[in-house]
């Protein structure tokens, strides 16, 4: 099976029609999941809150509750709670494909699946196949129609050939590594496959954190390091990919989105809102900046709001004109917060080059106080509006002229990041901040 095939999930309350599926899928060089529907199994996995991530292609009986088609209300609730139950709220897209005797009720199913299932859960696509169809002699014929149904996945099919991708360079990656500790030779400390391979691991992750390397920091220091191993085979590997996928792309047609709908783009590009699950700092960490209130404020200055936000962020006519309550409401509706432009080698060796952890200062705005911010400077860097997990649209704008260091022994008072910007955005922040700092500029005559 190759390593980038989909993960596909069968769903049948007869097994022998569920292995049909799964041997058509077999003779297709496909794996997948078998679930032999059970009322009494289906609850269980309700309580323990078991479920599958990245299931991309569902065959799904219709009539599970077996016998008469009956009602199909009750038929269709059945489909519905299988559903909910074995798919993630994070699953992603998925191809919901009926495989049933009762082929006449597949599109009142999908109707009535697109009614309830929460958005997150609704099929990408829906396609159709008869059990009737596939009777005695003409069983032999399931593997060319379900192939025949796995060719055209629709737009769904970009970003499951993209998974496939993504999941051959990371066998790719794994085996580059296996290689490596293939080259070590016979010692007292690694004397077999197995402890060679650790030796290789210990010095990637090493490579990454250095003196930093700790149990909470040393998984994601190796995952860091595997992700850039990976990337390298990623751009050759999805230039092999078929061309009707890059067909399919070019047929689609343009966004009629809302206005606003760039920010969730933006988020997606720019913006990494996971939860901070160790304490190690890295570049792109983005906190808050400690308010005048603080006390442990590992030696940074005092700020007050009130008057350093409208000084250096805002246009000054426009706050000037503004009435006291309303310089309340846009003061509201920003904050200070400092991003983190450390040279990630720096990070890895703090004995011969990190002295103390770099920052450059911003202000974090929403829509009220957006309306007064500056719109020229070029100590000014206006990043890309985005969408936080609740909703709500931010503007963060940061001032090369406000810059901080902090001790690495005192980062732990600035508690746990914001968000992370991603590498590309945070390279071009560190480029800029340089360049601020370094020009020497020039006067003329007016």
């Amino acid at each position: 099976m190759s390593p980038g095939a989909p993960q596909i999930l069968i769903v049948d309350d007869k097994e022998q029609a569920g292995l049909d599926i799964a041997k058509a899928l077999w003779d297709g060089d496909l794996a997948a999941h078998y679930f032999h529907y059970d009322p009494e199994r289906l609850i269980q996995m309700q309580q323990r809150g078991r479920s599958m991530r990245g299931i991309r292609i569902v065959f799904m009986d219709i009539n599970l509750i077996g016998g008469a088609m009956g009602s199909e209300q009750q038929n269709f609730t059945a489909v519905q709670t299988v559903l909910q139950t074995l798919l993630a709220e994070d699953n992603g897209p998925y191809v919901l494909i009926s495989w049933s005797s009762h082929d006449d009720y597949a599109d009142r199913l999908f109707a009535f699946l697109a009614e309830r299932l929460p958005p997150t859960l609704r099929p990408t696509l829906t396609k159709r196949l008869a059990k009737s169809e596939f009777a005695g002699a003409s069983g032999k014929n399931i593997s060319a129609a379900v192939k025949g149904l796995l060719n055209d996945l629709g737009f769904a099919g970009c970003l499951i050939g993209w998974e496939g991708v993504v999941k051959d360079a990371t066998v790719s990656a794994i085996h580059a590594v296996a290689r490596l500790a293939d080259t070590l030779t016979d010692h007292e400390v690694h004397s077999d496959r197995n402890t060679k391979l650790g030796a290789v691991i210990r010095a990637l992750a090493t490579a990454e954190a250095e003196e930093n390397l700790t149990e909470q920091s040393a998984f994601p220091a190796l995952s860091s390091v595997l992700s850039h191993i990976m990337f390298d085979g990623l751009s050759s590997a999805a230039a092999r990919v078929p061309a009707a996928l890059g067909k399919s792309i070019m047929t689609a047609a343009g966004s009629t989105q809302p206005k606003d709908w760039k920010f969730d783009v933006h988020r997606a590009l720019h913006f990494g809102l996971d939860p901070q699950r160790y304490v190690m700092h890295a570049p792109g960490d983005v906190f808050i900046f400690p308010g005048i209130r603080k006390r442990k404020r590992a030696g940074l200055p005092i700020l007050k709001p009130d008057a350093f936000v409208p000084n250096q962020f805002f246009e000054a006519d426009k706050w000037r004109k503004l009435p006291p309550d309303a310089r309340k409401t846009v003061l509201g509706d920003a904050r200070l917060v400092m991003a983190e432009i450390t040279p990630p080698c720096d990070h890895a060796h703090p004995a011969t080059k990190l002295v103390w952890h770099r920052y450059v200062v911003g202000g974090e705005f929403g829509p009220d106080a957006s309306k007064y911010l500056k719109k020229k400077g070029d100590h000014l860097m206006w990043l890309p509006a985005f969408k936080t997990k609740d909703g709500k649209t931010k503007t963060v704008v940061l001032n090369s002229r406000v810059t901080a260091s902090v001790d690495p022994k005192e980062t732990g008072v600035l508690g746990k990041r914001l968000y992370r910007l991603r590498p590309q955005l945070l390279s071009d922040i560190i480029r800029w901040v340089s360049g601020q700092h370094a020009r020497l500029g020039y006067v003329s005559l007016s």
